[in-house]
């Protein structure tokens, strides 16, 4: 993770995972640090070093990826039923 980081801090292209754990783990940090319900999107977004809008899209893309697993799985184990 660490070579995902500029000296500056700022995110480099990467892989969707490298980013998306990079997010991850400054959200975390200031969670841990600030508390969960006092941090906000735009505090995650500068401690990633990455935009508001890039924060958005990211979880946007994630969860449309878990609810396409979900539905496919549910679909999936509905047909099984009797």
């Amino acid at each position: 993770m660490a070579n995902a980081m500029r000296s500056t801090g700022h995110l480099r292209r990467g892989t969707e995972a490298t980013r998306l754990e990079v997010t991850v783990a400054a959200a975390s940090r200031a969670f841990l640090r600030d508390r969960y319900d006092a941090v906000s999107i735009g505090q995650v977004a500068r401690e990633t070093g990455v935009s508001t809008r890039t924060i958005y899209n990211r979880l946007v893309l994630q969860l449309r990826k878990l609810l396409t697993i979900n539905e496919t799985s549910s679909g999936t184990m509905l047909e099984r039923l009797p």
